[in-house]
């Protein structure tokens, strides 16, 4: 099923697989041909309204294809993981942005609903006033034209924790860390285990950087 779908990708062709119904469905030997495709394979339990609407969607949306993303970031900056549909591509595989160490990577079909998380780490202290970090997408449209986007940030940094702290947006910061302990968990019981791992670690930064009072009401919502 895979090779269909590397077949169909290389057609510009993209498979959608919507099961509903309480039949069983071969979701092993199924997921590999919409993936490689750049599809995906949505199950439902039954043909009602949520089906209906995933359906107009898979008929009425427009995919683009050879899609290429590419990230750079300052020297002080790595990228750790990535999480989205795409895989590595080989930079020397495509004629622009040859010289440099951008991450590049292959996206199987370009939406608009799609989007990539990215980890991130610092590889020391930075020393500079800002880092920049730089976004390349260059992909072909249902129009068969050649598409390409470019969209750099620049980020101030800051010399103290405290400033650091104040710029922590808590809410992002919970589902994130959730997210990237999640992504180790190798089975069901190693996620359940994972629970844990994250109260020990929002009890260090706590103990770490909270003052005596978030020490307590840390320590109350665990």
């Amino acid at each position: 099923m895979e090779n269909l779908g590397c077949e169909a990708h290389r057609h510009n062709t993209v498979v959608d697989i919507l099961c509903a119904g309480t039949c069983p469905v071969r979701v092993p030997v199924l997921q590999p041909l919409s993936k490689a495709s750049g599809g995906v394979l949505v199950l439902h339990d039954d043909f009602g309204e949520a089906f209906g609407v995933n359906l107009q969607r898979a008929a009425s949306r427009a995919s683009g294809f050879h899609g290429l993303l590419e990230i750079r970031c300052s020297d002080d900056i790595l990228i750790t993981q990535v999480v989205g549909p795409g895989e590595e591509a080989h930079v020397d595989t495509h004629e622009t942005f040859k010289n440099n160490n951008a991450l590049c990577i292959q996206m199987l079909s370009v939406e608009e609903t799609q989007s990539f998380a990215l980890s991130m780490e610092t590889k020391g202290d930075i020393k500079c006033d800002y880092v920049f970090f730089q976004f390349a997408v260059q992909y072909t449209n249902v129009y068969q034209a050649d598409i390409i986007r470019v969209v750099t940030v620049r980020l101030p940094t800051v010399d103290s924790v405290s400033a650091y702290l104040e710029s922590v947006q808590y809410e992002v910061a919970a589902i994130l860390m959730a997210k990237r302990t999640l992504l180790r968990a190798k089975s069901h019981s190693d996620a359940m285990d994972m629970r844990g791992t994250i109260d020990e670690r929002i009890k260090d930064i706590a103990l770490k950087f909270g003052s005596p009072g978030t020490q307590v009401k840390a320590s109350s919502i665990s």
